[in-house]
């Protein structure tokens, strides 16, 4: 059982006085800020699923249960340990250590889960503290040690399984030894403090090396568990993925796929060769499987790719789940002008079916707000961040004005977001964006705010700069005077963008600042200050 995604079946309840101070700790401890919410959450949630025992138990009562005849009272007896041992781990972990030798499975699949918590524990109580106070060697390696024996050598899968998942929280719970924070710089033109190498009390070489070889399990259970805490311990060794874990992906069981799947995103680099697998497998796989590839398409760091991908990611434009293609455009987008060859693929996915678009609804139920996404809505951001000043700009160019033009109501804010990206080259699609807003003064719908607002917030980004502006001026000056505008703010920072070339706007600015919107009303006062400037 994996500790860290444990959920309460009772109300949590206060934590005894061990936790509280580990809550202490962790909380003045940067570093682990988010960490240790979670892992105090999870610890209250665990201990929450049984009874709480007496007050006036000790831990040497609890200790006398796990020489119970009954497996049941033992395992019993190992949770009373974590919860009333986590103040003296250095008494508590080697009786639990000791608990992964019991004769019932159950019990060691519990002492195993017990580690899990007991270790991190210590990983976070180190290096000052308990883990580097033992004198054999440190309380986490005694852990992990025990764990490494019990992942390889257990004949019970469940046990195997177990010690995978506890081996993966603990090295989460460890900073990895590259990690640096007093090196970064804190802005820029500052010197940097002397970098202080973080230090980790776990050995995670080891720790890496008996999941790889979990990785070869007879039980799909215990591989999935190895492959997902791969995912947490690998990227401590090194920012690549090991090759077992690539090779997991070949996995006959598709749990083992899905989860080796998962874990690859954890890596900072060496995806490129990975990117068209994970394409492969969510076009051909079982939905267990898909649903995985997608989420970690989903999930991929910038760094961890190159443009060496871009074959791959336009070739998953193809594919036939809409969420895939959304992060094959999204993963196309970070690359910005590495990915041009990508340009004509993106052009070709505007006009994707509309049953590819999805509608989300976000506000109130008196401000409701109305966005349509889709791999089509994407792709246009895409377009603009990629092809600008590339010798595909003139083709991107015109495919959004035609989506502006005539394409689908509901696509057309997309496009002319984009085509503001562009800037003084989109002045051929002026006239359409222009028309565009007209069209938005005339629609009481929500999806006219966007319309208007992407039209004009492109028109002043594509002819701020030009000579000759008062044509569009007078297009959103118009748009301000109509009953029917659906977002005057963002007319107004347009015409804000032109400065003192927006003069003959200011009577139609300077009757808004009475406006009964907040908004226009500050939206205004900044306009005025920027156009009547000399």
């Amino acid at each position: 059982m994996n500790m860290s995604e444990s959920a309460p079946d009772q109300q949590s309840r206060a934590l005894p006085p061990a936790a509280s101070r580990l809550g202490r700790r962790i909380f003045g401890t940067g570093f682990f800020l988010v960490l240790g919410i979670g892992l105090c959450w999870v610890l209250g949630a665990w201990l929450a699923r049984e009874p709480e025992p007496e007050a006036d138990l000790s831990v040497a009562t609890a200790f006398e249960g796990l020489h119970s005849s009954n497996a049941t009272e033992r395992a019993t007896a190992l949770r009373q340990v974590v919860q009333l041992g986590m103040s003296d781990t250095g008494r508590s972990i080697p009786v639990v250590i000791e608990a992964l030798k019991d004769s019932d499975a159950g019990v060691r699949a519990r002492a195993a889960e017990s580690l899990s918590m007991l270790g991190s524990y210590a990983v976070l109580d180190g290096p000052g503290g308990a883990a580097a106070q033992s004198t054999d060697g440190g309380l986490v390696t005694a852990v992990t040690s025990a764990l490494v024996g019990s992942l390889a050598d257990d004949d019970q899968s469940d046990v195997r399984a177990a010690a995978a998942d506890a081996l993966r929280n603990i090295s989460i719970t460890s900073p990895r030894a590259v990690e640096s924070p007093r090196g970064k710089r804190k802005k820029a033109g500052a010197t940097p403090e002397p970098a202080a190498a973080a230090v980790s009390v776990v050995d995670h070489k080891a720790v890496v090396a008996a999941l790889s070889a979990a990785l070869l399990d007879r039980d799909e259970k215990v591989r999935s568990a190895a492959a997902k805490a791969l995912g947490g311990a690998a990227p401590r060794v090194s920012p690549a993925p090991p090759q077992g874990l690539v090779t997991a992906l070949s996995d006959s069981s598709s749990m083992a796929r899905a989860a080796a799947a998962r874990a690859l995103p954890s890596f900072d680099s060496g995806l490129d060769p990975i990117i068209p697998k994970l394409i492969q497998m969510s076009a051909k796989d079982g939905p267990a499987v898909h649903r995985a590839c997608a989420e970690a398409l989903g999930q991929i760091k910038q760094s961890a790719y190159s443009a060496a991908a871009v074959p791959a990611l336009i070739e998953g434009l193809k594919d036939r789940d809409r969420e895939v293609r959304i992060q094959v455009v999204s993963l196309l987008r970070a690359l910005e002008s590495k990915a041009t060859e990508a340009i004509p693929a993106l052009v070709g996915t505007l006009n994707e079916p509309l049953d590819s678009d999805q509608t989300k609804g976000s506000g109130g139920p008196a401000n409701i707000s109305i966005v349509v996404t889709g791999p089509a809505h994407e792709a246009a951001k895409a377009i603009g961040e990629i092809a600008p000043k590339t010798k595909s700009a003139g083709d991107a160019i015109e495919a959004l004005a035609k989506v502006v033009r005539s394409g689908p109501a509901q696509r057309r804010s997309s496009a002319a977001e984009a085509l503001g990206k562009f800037g003084p080259e989109a002045a051929a699609a002026v006239p359409d964006l222009l028309k565009l807003l007209k069209q938005a003064e005339s629609i009481k719908a929500s999806s006219s705010n966007h319309d208007a607002e992407a039209a004009a917030t492109a028109l002043s980004r594509i002819a701020a700069g030009s000579p000759s502006v008062e044509p569009i001026v007078s297009g959103l000056r118009d748009s301000l005077k109509s009953r029917n505008t659906p977002s005057k703010a963002a007319v107004i920072r347009a015409l804000e963008r032109f400065g003192p070339k927006a003069t003959t706007a200011i009577p139609d600015i300077q009757a808004l600042q009475q406006d009964g919107d907040r908004s226009v009303r500050d939206a205004a006062s900044k306009a005025l200050k920027a156009i009547d400037r000399h």
